[in-house]
């Protein structure tokens, strides 16, 4: 088929795809994909020229939130923020086999009031450290259920999880991890 040219927009309810056709096969590979919500899938390399604004996304959770909600890997890069808590909470990961390679960034907009954690399935778990303002780090803590915020934690305490394995053991990494109390003690946690 030649080329075609428009010289309007071209439109369509299903999507578009690039694709290569083996000649000996006539086996369809699809190497470029907009669906028809917008997603963009692609086997190659991407360059991107010009002006470019990323939008990264916000999970806002609320005062009264206690917990049910499981974060999914379509969230990866979302800035999850919390209030102070009318009680304690809990906010799980999504499994681990669904998620490699995917970052949550968690952070507390007031004084927490109540313990916020970040929860596994139980069987997956979290590596990691806290830091301590004095250098004196606590030791490498595996094989935890949770991250998480004290009741103490104020305002701009944060961390990071990263799903770095599908492997149960080492399934999730704590990382970055501020702590915005005297000294970086006692606003963050792993347990």
């Amino acid at each position: 088929m030649g080329n075609t040219t428009y010289s309007g927009p071209v439109r369509s309810e299903g999507g578009f795809e690039q694709i290569t056709k083996t000649a000996a096969t006539g086996a369809i590979t699809t190497n470029f994909d907009i669906d028809a919500s917008g997603n963009i899938t692609g086997t190659g390399t991407s360059t991107i020229t010009g002006a470019t604004t990323f939008v990264v996304p916000t999970v806002t959770i609320l005062t009264a939130y206690t917990s049910g909600t499981v974060l999914t890997a379509a969230q990866s890069g979302s800035i999850v923020t919390f209030p102070a808590m009318n009680g304690a909470a809990t906010l799980s990961l999504p499994a681990a086999a669904t998620c490699v390679g995917s970052t949550f960034h968690f952070v507390m907009l007031g004084t927490a009031g109540n313990d916020v954690d970040i929860i596994t399935n139980g069987s997956e778990k979290i590596i990691g450290c806290v830091p301590k303002g004095d250098g004196d780090n606590v030791g490498i803590a595996d094989a935890n259920d949770s991250v998480g915020f004290d009741a103490n934690a104020v305002v701009g305490s944060s961390f990071k999880v990263t799903c770095i394995s599908s492997t149960a053991a080492l399934a999730f990494l704590a990382h970055d991890i501020i702590d915005g109390l005297a000294a970086n003690t006692g606003g963050i946690n792993l347990k």
